[in-house]
């Protein structure tokens, strides 16, 4: 199954639901906790996403989950309980596809780069902290989660093929460049 994973696997959900151990992705990895999203009752490492009028999206432009950690998630996997009539999609999108499509100077230009990633450009500290009202909670998260670096062009582990690893809901600079040309367009 992991091997099938690599590129996406869709499933239909009643697939889903005959699983009756929340647990079962855990034979693809490690499970991740989420820092700042609401979990689901009694199990930590499904996260609830309930947005709708009175709760817009807070994270709706495009980006790679969880960057913001030193071994990002292999993947993700949405179950969807209800859907609005338009809109509310999910797309999805390949770093090595991204990478093959850049010209031969480019790739070479990029390869070795460094970006930083920053928990905060996505969750600001006052942002965190609303969910439970208490103002130091987006502050102890940060300090949890402090910028880190990652490879822009990454190796995947399981099919050697090359990847960007840059994205605009964490990625805030890359490293080995002047501060001029490091700042996103």
């Amino acid at each position: 199954m992991r091997c099938c994973a690599i590129r996406w696997c869709f499933c239909a959900i009643k697939l889903l639901r005959r699983c009756s151990n929340a647990r079962w992705p855990s034979v693809l990895g490690e499970l991740h906790i989420h820092p700042v999203y609401p979990h689901a009752e009694g199990v930590d490492e499904i996260i609830v996403l309930d947005t709708h009028n009175d709760n817009p999206p807070d994270n709706d432009n495009w980006h790679t989950d969880v960057t913001f950690i030193e071994t990002p998630p292999a993947g993700a996997i949405l179950a969807a309980k209800e859907l609005p009539s338009t809109g509310g999609d999910t797309l999805w999108t390949s770093g090595i596809a991204a990478y093959e499509a850049l010209s031969v100077p480019s790739a070479k230009l990029l390869s070795g780069l460094r970006a930083e990633h920053d928990f905060r450009k996505s969750f600001p500290e006052y942002n965190t902290a609303k969910p439970r009202r208490n103002i130091n909670a987006g502050a102890r998260r940060s300090r949890k989660n402090p910028p880190l670096l990652h490879p822009v062009v990454r190796t995947h582990p399981v099919s050697g093929k090359q990847a960007l690893f840059v994205n605009e809901g964490f990625t805030t600079r890359i490293v080995d460049v002047s501060e001029k040309r490091a700042k996103p367009c």
